[in-house]
């Protein structure tokens, strides 16, 4: 684990070494297919009807999104193992693990799968987890009751998902299809199958869906411009579509290997190689004004990334405001304050780069001015905000500061913070994963694990990843 901490603290601290990039938009159309034929292990393929023209634009939706990440179901006490399941169960035709490199779980909604870790989708009664390597990458339905495999489907190739971002209003998975053909796939969660596609307008490499829109991205028309739109998933209708060009910087030494869409609140980070910008997830305007690279988002609309001039900077209505420090806060657990007075903002954490390539003096910052509110000391990362306190990291400690002062209220065992039910802090640590009681740090319940065993949760369930790629979902 203090390996893990230190190659941490050296990643977030350079965050500074991310290039400035501007960014762009895209469009959308849909059809009606014909029914495939079931399969449990293969996918039918789909004929594309006739696509519907575009409609014009409904009134825009309200806010899907829970103001609130790391959202954990109530478990008072501790959780026990419901069933565990293994790669080789999952890919059984991957090969010998003594002659070939083995899988790992990766996250579903990125390409590639592998890269960014573990995150999967629950729809239905199937969780949709990605198996694999960067080049032999596996789509996997696990009944969510029991872990049985239900289907498998390749990534990439020509029957690939190149990704999937979450549910349609009638239940389906949705998923962009394979690179040649430009589509979003709607897939039953139970058996794999295509039920309807939607053909897009251009190639989009990542989406996601926010209540009912797919939100989706990608470069178009130039290596320059990019696209991004929202299509109604009940109606096929195009909401936005917008593009920019020139919004790629080429001149990036190697760009960003990981493309995602990554939705807090109101806004969705598009990730691209070589670009990143933030939009508004119900009118698909930019949020990031001001900002020429955005790498973090808040679900109360605060943006934070890199200005033209290359300095960390943040947007909240608009305004883009300079921070103080090097490095940057991005949120793994949100819990709004419920006390927290109306239009209060909580404040930014900012790092300064430590001479040692580690992270420096800590400072919270108010979003809407650049003003420093407190500063910590140095080596600390933070990891999230959780009521009126902020979970924070070093090499060995894991501590909760108090929001308003910075000062420290308990620490303990350095870990990961996992999420929180409203009352316990779950993380995972070198050799339990731990439930805390915010005020005191007192262990309300542990469950024991082997070394290298990470926790992450899936639609609000706990779920252990093993270092062999294994994993093992609880419940209370």
């Amino acid at each position: 684990m203090t390996r893990l901490v230190r190659r941490r603290l050296v990643v977030t601290a350079r965050v500074l070494a991310v290039v400035s990039m501007l960014t762009a938009a895209g469009a959308l159309t849909a059809c009606t297919p014909d029914e495939p034929t079931p399969g449990t292990t293969t996918v039918a393929d789909a004929a594309t009807a006739t696509p519907t023209p575009s409609v014009p634009a409904p009134a825009q939706p309200d806010a899907a999104t829970d103001l609130r990440l790391g959202v954990l179901d109530p478990t008072p006490a501790a959780p026990r193992a419901v069933w565990t399941t293994s790669w080789q169960t999952m890919v059984p035709d991957w090969g010998d693990p003594a002659e070939v490199e083995p899988p790992v779980l990766g996250d579903v909604t990125a390409t590639p799968h592998t890269h960014p870790g573990f995150r999967a989708l629950a729809v239905g009664g199937t969780w949709v987890v990605a198996v694999g390597l960067p080049a032999d990458e596996w789509l996997v339905g696990l009944d969510a009751a029991t872990g049985a495999v239900l289907w498998t489907r390749p990534s990439p190739g020509s029957d690939g998902l190149l990704s999937c971002g979450g549910a349609s209003p009638d239940g389906l998975l949705v998923c962009l299809g394979p690179a040649a053909t430009p589509e979003l796939q709607l897939v039953d969660p139970a058996t794999g199958t295509v039920r309807r596609t939607l053909p897009l307008a251009f190639a989009a490499d990542s989406l996601a869906v926010v209540g009912t829109t797919a939100v989706v991205h990608g470069v178009d028309g130039d290596a320059t411009t990019v696209r991004w739109a929202g299509v109604d998933l009940a109606t096929g209708g195009v909401r936005w579509d917008q593009s920019a060009a020139g919004a790629v910087n080429p001149s990036s030494e190697a760009g960003d290997a990981l493309v995602q869409t990554v939705v807090v609140g109101d806004v969705a980070l598009l990730r691209g190689t070589q670009y990143s910008l933030a939009v508004d997830t119900r009118t698909g305007e930019r949020r990031d004004t001001g900002l020429g690279y955005a790498f973090a988002a808040r679900p109360d609309g605060v943006v934070i990334g890199l200005d033209e001039a290359g300095k960390v900077a943040s947007t909240f209505d608009g305004t883009a405001v300079r921070l103080p420090g090097d490095g940057m806060y991005v949120p793994r657990v949100w819990w709004p304050d419920p006390d927290a007075p109306a239009g209060d903002v909580v404040p930014v954490l900012t790092a300064e780069a430590g001479p040692d390539g580690g992270a420096g003096a800590l400072h919270a910052v108010d979003p809407r001015t650049g003003d420093v509110l407190w500063t910590a000391d140095a080596d600390l990362v933070a990891q999230g905000v959780v009521g009126d306190a902020a979970v924070v990291i070093d090499v060995d400690t894991l501590s909760v500061l108090d929001l308003a002062t910075g000062t420290t209220r308990w620490s303990g065992e350095v870990g990961d913070a996992v999420g929180y039910d409203g009352e316990h802090l779950v993380v995972a640590r070198a050799h339990s994963v731990d439930a805390l009681d915010l005020a005191d740090g007192s262990v309300a319940w542990s469950v024991p694990v082997e070394s290298g065993t990470g926790a992450a949760l899936v639609a609000g369930t706990l779920v252990l990843i093993t270092a062999d790629s294994g994993l093992t979902a609880l419940a209370p």
